[in-house]
């Protein structure tokens, strides 16, 4: 493989991948919504989607929610990476360790009335 053809390749999947980190971003009102609608009472975006991050083929979006169990949010994020076609990181906030805590206290967005923003 040439350079040329290297840098077209890195170039292309970079489009692939800031295209893919803007469609989960959109999805997180209905990701919110739906996730309230199993029981969270609060939901917040942390990671890259928050960060604004540079996106790469992984960028995933990453929730922490209060109000539902280990297994409910696991659950939730195994039917809601179908929806949205991406991989989808649901974690109650009661399992949170202190790395992640302080992810969330510093960098996490609050999306939990963003729901209401989504038609039912």
């Amino acid at each position: 493989m040439t350079v040329d053809g290297l840098t077209a390749r890195i170039e292309a999947q970079m489009v692939e991948a800031r295209a893919r980190a803007s469609r989960l971003r959109a999805a997180v009102p209905m990701l919110a919504r739906e996730l309230r609608l199993r029981g969270a009472t609060k939901v917040v975006l942390v990671g890259s989607l928050a960060r604004g991050d540079e996106p790469n083929l992984g960028t995933d979006v990453d929730l922490i929610v209060t109000g539902l169990s280990l297994g409910d949010a696991y659950e939730a994020g195994c039917d809601l990476s179908v929806k949205v076609d991406g991989p989808v990181e649901v974690i109650p906030e009661d399992i949170v360790g202190p790395r992640l805590r302080h992810a969330v206290e510093t960098e996490g967005i609050d999306v939990t009335d963003r729901a209401d923003d989504v038609a039912g």
